[in-house]
């Protein structure tokens, strides 16, 4: 397991630099509010979101458990449990190492790390960042994008391969900006301003997949978690600013599946005893509270 420092060092830097990326993005609240259309979302929502009775409902912990909310529903499992998921322990460890690479309690560390700290999913947050003050001015098109994405990549002294073998992407970005519009989560002009939320999400599944394989005692997993909710709240202002950048980042990393996800963040969103309605969203200034 790793060392108990490592975590507090960990948990300390973030609360130093809200900004920590270790890349070329700035990490801002978008200036874009989203308002959620319920009427466009409401029809494809299920009628629960399971939850552990036994498990953390309106605490701290229960705000960072919610934070994964989104795998949690499309895969049918208590939002709110540390060890009750859709996968066995060695299911979960044989997954654990053919994504991300993690054969051991040091791997999951440093995954963690990278994740919370927002190392990863780098190209598509950059890709946002390129169109971000186009967009922010106002008169933004898809037409622009590309034209944007080259300079960004200029003015950063990326060669021009570099362009090449990513351009053809901006396509998707923008077609997740019209679907996201589609469904209720973004407003007739809306564009997304970040996938932040996508890496918190990830944060969360894997706290929890990690003290489920072994990898992390209970602690280590709370403590990561706890973490990952106070790095959302220095981002984001509420679970559909949340939920749109989550949701984002799942459509940009992923083939296929939309209906679901469109399915879980309608219930999310929508359903009454959903933790994304019954939780206040995390803040950044609310004194330490039990994880429990």
């Amino acid at each position: 397991m790793a060392d108990a420092d490592d975590f507090d060092d960990l948990a300390a830097s973030l609360r130093m630099d809200p900004a920590s990326t270790g890349a070329d993005v700035g990490w801002v609240r978008p200036a874009q509010q989203p308002r959620i259309d319920r009427s466009a979302l409401v029809d494809h929502a299920l009628a629960d979101v399971p939850a552990d009775p036994d498990g953390p409902l309106y605490s701290h912990l229960a705000q960072g458990l919610a934070l994964g909310g989104l795998t949690a529903v499309a895969t049918e499992t208590p939002w709110n449990s540390l060890r009750d998921l859709a996968l066995p322990a060695y299911q979960l460890r044989v997954e654990l190492e053919r994504i991300w690479g993690i054969h051991n309690a040091e791997d999951w560390f440093a995954v963690m790390a990278s994740m919370i700290g927002f190392q990863e999913f780098s190209e598509a947050e950059a890709m946002l960042d390129a169109r971000g003050e186009a967009v922010a001015r106002g008169g933004y098109t898809p037409d622009d994008y590309d034209g944007l994405w080259r300079q960004w990549l200029i003015d950063r002294d990326f060669d021009a391969d570099v362009y090449e073998g990513t351009h053809e992407r901006l396509a998707t970005v923008t077609a997740v900006d019209d679907w996201l519009r589609d469904c209720g989560l973004l407003a007739p002009d809306g564009h997304v301003g970040t996938i932040a939320g996508y890496a918190i999400e990830w944060a969360v599944r894997l706290a929890r997949a990690g003290h489920v394989a072994g990898y992390a005692d209970e602690a280590e997993a709370v403590q990561m978690i706890l973490t990952a909710r106070d790095s959302a709240a220095r981002i984001f202002a509420s679970w559909t600013e949340y939920a749109v950048s989550v949701v984002a980042g799942t459509l940009l990393h992923h083939d296929g599946g939309w209906d679901t996800i469109r399915t879980a963040v309608a219930t999310l969103l929508t359903v009454d005893h959903s933790p994304w309605r019954a939780l206040p969203f995390p803040l950044s200034d609310l004194p330490a509270q039990e994880a429990s």
